[in-house]
């Protein structure tokens, strides 16, 4: 996401994950959110390497926009990270230069990166570990083991409090 622009958060300019993100989420994570949100330096939780992956990907599935075709690139990128992108493109028989070209273009690398960043703004993950049980999201992983034996239907395993 972008936190240098949320002006309205703790920690501008200076971002802290454990209170920046919840207001950069209330403020930018809603539909007609202000364009200050998504502009400036994107933040990728894992560094530069995570953003570039993530903009290889982004034109990958705006290049190739069927779903088997843009995983099956993603998939391989991820199992090859950072640098398989080349790779990953002449194995699949995807343009290299195409999806290469499309990180380098200005417009179309920003208009892919708003996309993710609302994405996830939209999905509202906490963070990572992000876990489902039963398909309900946890908010917290505190007291994790608890959560889990206690939304288990069978007979309790014997690490369950």
């Amino acid at each position: 996401f972008f936190p240098n622009k949320s002006r309205d958060c703790y920690g501008y300019p200076n971002y802290d994950r454990n209170q920046g993100y919840p207001c950069w989420q209330a403020k930018c994570g809603v539909a007609g959110a202000p364009a200050e949100c998504f502009e400036g330096t994107i933040l990728c939780q894992h560094g530069a390497d995570e953003c570039s992956v993530n903009l290889l990907e982004g034109c990958a599935k705006t290049l190739y926009p069927d779903v088997l075709t843009y995983m099956d690139f993603a998939v391989c990128l991820e199992s090859n990270y950072p640098d398989g992108g080349e790779a990953c493109a002449n194995e699949l028989g995807l343009s290299w230069s195409d999806i290469e070209a499309c990180t380098t273009d200005e417009e179309a690398a920003a208009k892919i990166s708003v996309a993710d960043a609302n994405v996830t703004a939209w999905a509202d993950i906490p963070g990572t570990p992000t876990i489902f049980i039963n398909g309900a999201q946890l908010k917290t992983t505190d007291a994790l083991l608890y959560q889990v034996c206690n939304a288990y239907t069978g007979t309790k395993p014997a690490g369950c409090p």
